[in-house]
């Protein structure tokens, strides 16, 4: 839009006139729990970034987290605060990726105040977010741009562990990653291949998925008639949580496919290779490449 143009080209003054009017209009349009309303908040938030107006930034982040999580961070977000944001499980995609556009501006502020204890913490929560909630929207769409996130955040996290203290954390977080892309192309075309589970049952999960997308993404948009909304959701909650029972009880093998950590535990692998085998993996970033090399008796991390 215009003040991201007049933004980019460095005419700041005209960029903060148009977002603080665009706040304004959603605010006004749509009320202040609206994920419009929250992302022009952001919005400006990363403006007063660009400008070195923190303060303001800071301001204006705590504000958008506190409408989508009703926390209040004010005074710094603490690990248990962070735990208890992962634990929401109501947010609509637009909520969700609202969200995260917050915490992203978040550590950049962090970042730039040399907080690294709290970058760990926001980038740790970030990813708890997005390995809960990939599951819990139906479209594809919207699956593929959470997995782009999920590198993204894996990035940030990686820029603030302590690569040689915490190098089995940097490798399982990069393996994580890897492996939900792996599981998210293979899992349907399993059910095909193996004949464990009928195509009726996934046609139907996947159904009451969509539903369930529509249903969040009407009370997001503070539609008339919330109550009614809600109890429609908690009925096709309801639907999602008999059919898990269901495919649980029937089609184990399904299940445990799905539900499967993804971690790769290095003192696993190192039993299974000799001493003349080595196992490299590596994770290439913006401007730097990180190496795994795994020996039978050795583990380091190259930067």
């Amino acid at each position: 839009n215009l003040a991201n143009l007049y933004n980019s080209t460095g005419q700041y003054k005209k960029a903060l006139d148009l977002l603080i009017k665009s706040n304004e209009i959603q605010k006004d349009v749509y009320g202040e729990s609206h994920p419009f309303y929250v992302k022009a908040l952001i919005s400006l938030a990363n403006l007063f970034i660009e400008t070195k107006q923190f303060d303001k930034a800071e301001v204006n982040v705590e504000k958008a987290i506190k409408i989508l999580t009703d926390k209040d961070i004010s005074s710094g977000l603490k690990r248990s605060t962070a735990d208890s944001i992962s634990q929401i499980k109501t947010l609509s995609y637009e909520q969700f990726d609202v969200l995260l556009l917050s915490l992203n501006s978040l550590f950049q502020l962090k970042k730039i105040e040399a907080k690294a204890d709290e970058q760990k913490i926001i980038a740790d929560l970030s990813m708890k977010l997005l390995d809960s909630y990939r599951d819990n929207f139906s479209g594809q769409g919207d699956k593929l741009r959470i997995l782009q996130k999920s590198n993204d955040w894996l990035l940030n996290n990686l820029s603030v562990i302590d690569l040689n203290k915490d190098k089995y954390e940097a490798f399982q977080k990069a393996e994580q990653v890897k492996a939900v892309l792996l599981l998210e192309s293979t899992k349907s075309q399993f059910a095909y291949n193996m004949g464990d589970i009928p195509d009726s049952l996934v046609w139907k999960e996947k159904k009451f998925m969509s539903d369930k997308d529509k249903m969040l993404a009407k009370l997001a948009e503070g539609s008339s008639g919330k109550e009614e909304l809600q109890i429609k959701l908690n009925e096709i909650n309801e639907k999602i949580e008999n059919l898990n029972k269901k495919i649980n009880s029937e089609y184990p093998k399904y299940a445990a496919f799905i539900k499967q950590t993804n971690d790769l535990d290095i003192n696993r692998l190192q039993d299974l290779i000799n001493y003349k085998t080595a196992i490299i993996e590596y994770f290439i970033a913006d401007s730097a490449l990180y190496i795994f090399k795994i020996l039978k008796n050795d583990f380091s991390l190259t930067q």
